[in-house]
């Protein structure tokens, strides 16, 4: 039962964080190409306390869930196809990069959108969106690997 639990805390937080991120990325997008500075300094403090809120805690929950499925399949002895290694390397890795990456460049946004540089603004909501876009791609191809289950 306990594992039946993880699978669907697992899922529902992919889910969470692949589709937050999604959105997210598209609407910094947009906001950058036509928003003024006040307005786009406010649209980053939003889009951070979204992804401290709601995104890194959804990374953590399928980071904890996957781990957890993971020692149960150690603790039976089984071998772990191919699909599954590259969940637990691969998606492991990436949920830590983005948990530390997201949190520390949060911090650059703090400092770019408290300046009065519209310019400044621009360039770091488009690296924002680009590095969203990024990691949804990295979300989808852990998606395919676990969907596909190549051995």
């Amino acid at each position: 039962m306990a594992y039946k639990i993880a699978l669907f805390l697992h899922i529902a937080g992919v889910a969470t964080w692949f589709g937050a991120m999604h959105i997210l990325a598209i609407w910094l997008g947009r906001t950058a190409k036509a928003a003024d500075g006040k307005s786009l300094a406010e649209t980053l403090q939003a889009v951070h306390r979204l992804n401290m809120r709601t995104l890194v805690p959804s990374a953590i929950i399928v980071l904890a869930a996957g781990v957890y499925m993971l020692s149960q399949h150690y603790i039976n002895g089984a071998e772990l196809p191919f699909w599954l290694l590259f969940k637990e390397r691969f998606g492991s890795l990436f949920i830590l990069a983005y948990i530390i990456g997201f949190t520390l460049y949060g911090r650059k946004l703090k400092s770019a959108s408290g300046g009065g540089d519209a310019e400044l603004l621009r360039q770091t909501a488009k690296r924002y969106a680009i590095l969203a876009h990024v990691t949804t791609l990295l979300i989808l191809i852990v998606i395919l690997f676990a969907t596909l289950k190549f051995n």
